[in-house]
């Protein structure tokens, strides 16, 4: 599991199938909590399984601390678009869980 510092739950992410006419993309929302303010976060392509996976885009969090920001409790949010095949049915966030492609 990666060392992630904000709170992150599978139920705050959601996961849209969208039509662009050419290549297939999934866009990929979700929100969580920060310990401060000025958190820069978003979402690359995570580890390939040892077992291919083909009905899945493995994905992972990327948190980048600021250099200073305010100790409150922040709500961060993320939404993203990736490329992915015709097979890909759900996508899998290391760390939070797995979220089926609406």
């Amino acid at each position: 599991m990666p060392d992630l510092v904000c709170r992150w739950d599978a139920k705050d992410f959601a996961a849209f199938d969208v039509p662009t006419g050419e290549n297939r993309m999934v866009r990929v929302t979700g929100t969580g909590t920060c310990p401060q303010g000025g958190f820069d976060v978003g979402l690359d392509h995570g580890p390939i399984p040892i077992v291919p996976e083909p009905w899945r885009l493995h994905l992972r969090l990327v948190e980048n601390p600021p250099p200073a920001g305010t100790d409150a409790l922040t709500e961060v949010a993320i939404d993203q678009l990736f490329e992915i095949s015709d097979e890909v049915t759900e996508v899998a966030v290391l760390g939070v869980g797995v979220i089926p492609i609406q």
